[in-house]
């Protein structure tokens, strides 16, 4: 759900051959994008590291970079779970929460509904007999 982008960061992702989904891909084409993802991570051994600041301020006020034309919750949520559908979810973390700037607490329980859909996925992988996350849920 990248948007802002410096020279440099674009040169580091080509240098590593990292996959960019831009949110503007995703707004035209959502599936797409997931599938995307998922086609570039199926079979591997994932860590995902959810910074909060790809949702867009209306769903994410709460973080001390906020940028418009992010992602909204939904969105976000429809894309880890098409992200991971086909990978192997071996660590989890959710950054850039930034209490003194969540007036309501809107950031806040943005993450926890992110952390809550995890454990979902986890929990559903781990009923199924799969020690770590993958395949269909």
């Amino acid at each position: 759900g990248g948007r802002d982008y410096d020279p440099e960061e674009l040169d580091f992702i080509a240098a590593n051959r990292m996959l960019l989904v831009s949110s503007a891909e995703i707004a035209r084409d959502l599936a797409g994008a997931a599938r995307k993802i998922g086609d570039r991570l199926a079979g591997e051994k994932v860590h995902v590291s959810f910074d909060i600041d790809v949702l867009d301020p209306a769903f994410a006020p709460g973080t001390e970079i906020p940028s418009a034309a992010g992602l909204s919750t939904r969105q976000a949520l429809e894309l880890l779970r098409g992200a991971t559908e086909r990978a192997r979810l071996v660590g989890f973390d959710v950054v850039e929460v930034s209490p003194p700037f969540d007036n309501g607490d809107i950031t806040t329980l943005a993450a926890l509904k992110v952390i809550f859909e995890v454990w979902g996925l986890v929990k559903s992988a781990r009923e199924a007999g799969v020690s770590e996350l993958r395949g269909k849920r």
